[in-house]
């Protein structure tokens, strides 16, 4: 039986998950690149049952695909790229990969922290147009406080991160319930507005739904301190985009990292493309070897389960 791939990575190396596959009666099929239009995807889909999903999947493509029953999504926010609600009536299960960047964000995010708070962008300009400054200062990040919203995998090891540089953390997440083992005198659960008004960096790690759409609006931005970071590896939806660039724009906090955006790519001419207390990266907190190595092996191990009528990680139950 085959698993399709139909928008893969060009370059892909599928030997490995073939031989994985295999012993399942499970034949991996791969098209690499994006799909171009309806009619070419369904051709790469042909019969299949079983599909992995690197990209989006249309509507139209979902109704057309009369024998698919499984959409293994390599990511964590399928509801993104495929309508969960319509793929559940239709009676086709989507799943994902959680966990399989958890330590690769983790990372990014202190990359971004480390690259606003020492101006390594500023700087790095600087050298490399003939200067040799001494002027931009930077700061420490022991002894600040960082405040996480949202507490799953990702924000759970940024903890262990910000404990090794000697941070205080505040965490402020809708099931605090399900973490009481991770309270002590270095971590500690709050509302999101105490988060807002206390923390020297604020990082998001919560997944884009409708409840999180916006939740930092403009209001709660206002709470921030003046000399504040905001990270953002997220999803650009999650933060009122507008006026945080106002308030970077007119310098009423210190500095931003960001990696997610509401429109990606960014236009040429966007303002965050040029703002020096911005720090940004193109959506690739994610992207590392390991990380689509984890992915992969998740995603087909998705497959293996529901061939075996196990199905795991579903989220259009």
């Amino acid at each position: 039986m085959e698993v399709v791939y139909p928008d893969a990575p060009v370059g892909l190396d599928a030997l490995e998950y073939e031989q994985k596959l295999q012993p399942h009666g499970l034949v991996f099929c791969y098209h690499e690149g994006a799909v171009p239009d309806t009619p070419t995807y369904l051709e790469r889909l042909g019969s299949a049952r079983y599909m992995l999903l690197g990209w989006g999947i249309s509507d139209e493509v979902l109704r057309a695909a009369s024998n698919l029953e499984l959409v293994s999504f390599t990511g964590i926010g399928a509801g993104n790229f495929v309508n969960l609600q319509l793929a559940r009536k239709l009676g086709i299960t989507v799943c994902n990969t959680p966990g399989y960047a958890d330590v690769t964000v983790a990372e990014h995010t202190f990359a971004l922290l480390l690259g606003v708070a020492k101006r390594v962008s500023e700087l790095g300009r600087d050298v490399r147009a003939g200067g040799w400054s001494k002027e931009l200062e930077g700061f420490d990040l022991a002894g600040k406080t960082i405040g996480l919203v949202g507490f799953g995998g990702i924000g759970q090891h940024v903890a262990r991160l910000a404990r090794a540089f000697g941070m205080q953390i505040l965490v402020w997440t809708r099931t605090p319930q399900r973490y009481v083992a991770h309270v002590d005198r270095d971590l500690t659960f709050v509302s999101l507005t105490e988060l807002m008004e206390r923390s020297d960096v604020v990082s998001l790690h919560c997944a884009h739904t409708p409840e999180t759409e916006g939740l930092l609006d403009a209001p709660l931005l206002q709470r921030l301190k003046s000399d504040a970071v905001i990270i953002n590896t997220a999803r650009g939806e999650i933060v009122d985009e507008s006026a945080l660039l106002q308030m970077l724009q007119d310098k009423r906090i210190r500095g931003a990292g960001l990696d997610v955006f509401v429109n990606e790519p960014l236009p040429d001419t966007h303002a965050w493309r040029s703002l020096d207390n911005v720090v940004v990266t193109p959506h690739t907190a994610y992207n590392t070897p390991g990380a689509t190595a984890r992915i992969m092996e998740i995603a087909l191990d998705n497959v293996i389960a529901y061939a075996q009528g196990s199905p795991c990680n579903v989220v259009n139950k």
